[in-house]
């Protein structure tokens, strides 16, 4: 029964449970008790609370007779604890008895109002009554100023009136007093002075040691039951590797508290630490374990395709005894980090490329090195067909970054995303009653007076306060209005809440990757126009080509802001480009396709038949998703050997007929550039004449195109040289230009009757074989003393022995060379 007492307004202090729980009755009621202790705590308590359950156990059976009172006095004797100079103690509990301060306290939040003054004890780390020490402070002053000066003090010995559990004085509601008629009471003031004295010199200055911002002086060790005072929200957090156990999945994420090298590693803090609910009275082991779990959410910034989104993570610290380096924790304030600047900065880094790789306009780019199968929070990533990655790619190829396009592909890439607009949580602050107070007739305890219950703040929802309050700021979590998804631009230390990872299709694998920001770079354009220039072919196929190229590009250009007929009477047809280059292998087909997409800065999007399949339902449905995804990237497609599927159809096989006469259907409502190379020209089916609108013959190379293709690759060589020596311990080679170009000519007059002779592509492969000749040669000492390594004819022309020897038994085996035997079957 809660009534009025007298108090006085001085602090008790106990050193035992026993001590803390126990009165005699000519002991006055002091206005705040605190209970300081040590690691033994916990066994006190679970020794008394199994004292209590027997008691209880023997009342219930019919013994609360006098019986009871003698066998309760016999097991409960005054207890002191004696501490040694040497044991480590400090502040556990605080019982706040003054009805004044406990009615200031419980007005500062909604739940705390329905207190009515009566006391309650406050565990450590005493969330409450740190996070409302500034409007207690307030409150003192407005008392302070109140008093003007005439303040009353009471007596020596002359307790004030306030609330009190000790004593069974019946009170009405009517009857409690109200805040207001407490606001003049000189005794109100001295206990409030009281109270703001005690915590600032025995609470707060423990916590404002945890918030200092120099780490030179703030602890490095922490205890479990204190890591409330490391963490609040807006921080900037580390997550490092630590030595605890994985977490247990939450509705966030599934996580390992250990971190790799492709974890996200730097987090905001938007709920400080707190428990996560558990089930009213339940004793199970998960529930202990989770009572025992401080929980910390955080978020990070990610991209969801359209606007940058927040992503939370709920990181758990299990209970460990005594203290722990803070840097041992799975995560920790940036503050803690050594590296701190360092790590910024890289992150900074890192969250400008991200931005600059998402923007549309520069999608494009360059990737080399390997593929991530784990996402920023650490889960292992699965493909489009529910397997796990366990090994990564290495990739060397232009990549287009497209999120959203990933997203559709494989949805369970997609990162959980914190709601935009987050309910606001209500704050409950749960009243336990814990093992009663008891109250003695003297001061040995040996007779029991009375008991009565001992209200224990177990939920002060002080962390879902602060989270709210920081909700309403926060540029990622707070509400938004109507029509106001947009962020903005990213910058400071945001930058670093961005992750390394981006979603990228890799063009020459055809498939979309998770790649690491670090190893995308953007293609460069300096010298966008060498290999079309360069091109071994007629100036009129050049012209022809760029000046069909260059207008379509234009066209698209201008769509944006007007529709452009086209010569096709029929809405939707006709806007793309289809050019065959047709003729002799390594000639410059491929690499014509190649270099356009280079000069006009555009992605190159290869394919093959394996990526299309041999069936008519697979090829439409393939071709139809690889037009879309070309178009929308605005790329210059080019389909290797097409002439598996424009090949003459032919009444006996109907499959094959229905899968040209699909591919020339689609053909004609492709709205951008294809390149279509064969050298079977031979076999295709009229029809396509009327499907491609520049047909282009590419023959054996001349004399002076062979000649220009060695000081091309001469020229190449070179470049790689100067870069290479650049390496230490590499020394360049010296490059025989005049007699190189002698051989190549002379190479070319000799094979005359066509075995042999190289095409470019044999001449490139020629140049890597001679130059690792040269370089081996040179390296293994066979040269005189101090000559540079050299490259010369005798190279090629051992290439040359070994290419020609092939193509005579490729002659005697077939009995006749390539080119005839394609003429004989009508393909060429």
């Amino acid at each position: 029964m809660q009534a009025f007492a007298r108090v006085i307004p001085k602090i008790r202090e106990t050193f035992s449970w026993n001590d803390f729980k126990n009165h005699q009755t000519d002991e006055h009621n002091y206005a705040i008790e605190t209970l300081v202790a040590g690691d033994s705590l916990k066994l006190e308590i679970e020794e008394a609370a199994l004292l209590y359950e027997d008691l209880q156990d023997f009342g219930n059976s019919g013994g609360w007779g006098s019986g009871w009172r003698r066998n309760f006095n016999r097991r409960n004797p005054k207890h002191k604890t004696i501490i040694d100079d040497g044991d480590e103690v400090w502040l556990q509990r605080v019982r706040i008895n003054s009805r004044a301060v406990m009615m200031y306290l419980g007005r500062q939040s909604a739940a705390g109002k329905k207190w009515n003054g009566r006391p309650h004890v406050f565990k450590r780390p005493f969330r409450y009554l740190i996070h409302f020490h500034d409007k207690m402070k307030e409150a003192l002053a407005e008392l302070e100023e109140s008093a003007s000066g005439a303040e009353s003090k009471p007596a020596d010995g002359q307790p004030a009136q306030t609330l009190n559990a000790g004593k069974n004085i019946e009170r009405s509601d009517s009857e409690t007093l109200g805040i207001d008629s407490l606001f003049n009471d000189s005794e109100t003031l001295v206990e409030m002075r009281l109270y703001v004295k005690f915590m600032d010199e025995q609470v707060m200055p423990e916590y404002q040691r945890f918030q200092n911002e120099d780490v030179a002086t703030a602890p490095t060790k922490v205890r479990w039951d204190l890591l409330w005072y490391l963490f609040k929200p807006g921080d900037l957090v580390y997550f490092g590797e630590g030595p605890m156990e994985p977490a247990s999945s939450t509705a966030q994420s599934k996580q390992n508290t250990r971190a790799s090298h492709t974890d996200q590693m730097v987090w905001r803090v938007y709920r400080p630490p707190f428990k996560q609910a558990v089930l009213d009275g339940c004793s199970c082991e998960t529930c202990a374990k989770i009572e025992s779990t401080w929980s910390i959410s955080c978020y990070h910034i990610d991209y969801d395709g359209q606007n940058y989104r927040a992503v939370g993570r709920v990181i758990e610290i299990p209970l460990f005894e005594g203290e722990r380096e803070i840097t041992q924790l799975p995560c920790y304030p940036m503050r803690y980090v050594k590296q701190k600047d360092e790590i910024m900065e890289r992150g900074r880094l890192y969250g400008t490329k991200f931005i600059e790789h998402i923007d549309p306009a520069k999608r494009y780019s360059f990737y080399r090195g390997w593929t991530l199968i784990k996402t920023p929070l650490g889960q292992s990533v699965e493909d489009k067909n529910g397997r796990i990655l366990t090994s990564p790619e290495h990739i060397e190829s232009e990549i287009l970054v497209d999120f959203e396009e990933a997203f559709n592909t494989d949805p369970s890439w997609k990162p959980e995303i914190l709601e935009s607009d987050p309910l606001t949580y209500k704050v409950v602050i749960a009243v336990d009653n814990e093992s009663p107070l008891q109250e003695w007739h003297d001061s040995d305890r040996t007779n029991l007076k009375d008991m009565w219950e001992d209200k224990v703040v177990t939920e002060d929802g002080v962390d879902i306060l602060q989270m709210n309050k920081f909700m309403e700021t926060d540029f990622m979590l707070r509400k938004k209005k109507d029509n106001d998804n947009e962020i903005g631009e990213l910058e400071g230390d945001n930058l670093a809440l961005l992750p390394r990872r981006l979603f990228a299709y890799a063009l020459w694998e055809r498939k979309f990757v998770q790649v690491d920001v670090r190893d995308v770079t953007f293609p460069e354009m300096k010298d966008k126009d060498r290999a079309f220039d360069s091109l071994q072919i007629s100036s009129e196929h050049k012209t022809l080509i760029q000046s069909l190229v260059y207008s379509h590009f234009k066209k698209r250009v201008n769509e944006g802001s007007v529709e452009i007929a086209t010569q096709d009477l029929i809405r939707g047809k006709g806007k793309g480009i289809v050019i065959l280059l047709f003729g002799v292998p390594g000639v410059g087909k491929t690499a014509t396709a190649e270099a356009v997409a280079q000069k006009f800065e555009k992605p190159l999007f290869p394919i093959t038949c394996g990526d299309l399949g041999f069936t008519p339902e697979s090829v439409e449905s393939s071709l139809s998703e690889i037009f879309r995804l070309a178009h929308l990237w605005d790329c210059v497609l080019l389909l290797d050997e097409a002439d598996v599927f424009i090949t003459q159809r032919d009444r006996k096989d109907l499959e094959r007929n229905a899968l040209v006469s699909v591919f020339l259907r689609m053909l004609e409502y492709y709205n951008g550039i294809l390149f279509l190379t064969t050298n079977r020209p031979g076999v295709l089916d009229e029809a396509v004449k009327s499907r491609v609108h520049l047909n282009l013959h590419y023959n054996f190379l001349t004399e002076e195109q062979v000649v220009a293709i060695f000081k091309l690759n001469i020229a190449r060589l070179k470049e790689i040289e100067e870069q290479a020596a650049k390496a230490p311990g590499h020394n360049k080679l010296y490059i025989d230009e005049a007699d190189i170009i002698a051989f190549a000519s002379d190479h070319w007059k000799t094979h005359t009757d066509g075995i042999g002779r190289w095409n470019g592509r044999q001449i490139r492969n020629a140049f890597l074989i001679a130059a690792s000749l040269a370089h081996y040669e040179g390296d293994m000492g066979e040269r005189p003393e101090g000559l540079q390594k050299q490259l010369t004819s005798k190279h090629f022309k051992k290439v040359e022995e070994t290419t020609r020897r092939y193509d005579e038994y490729r002659v005697a085996c077939l009995g006749d060379t390539d080119s005839y035997l394609a003429h004989d079957r009508y393909e060429r």
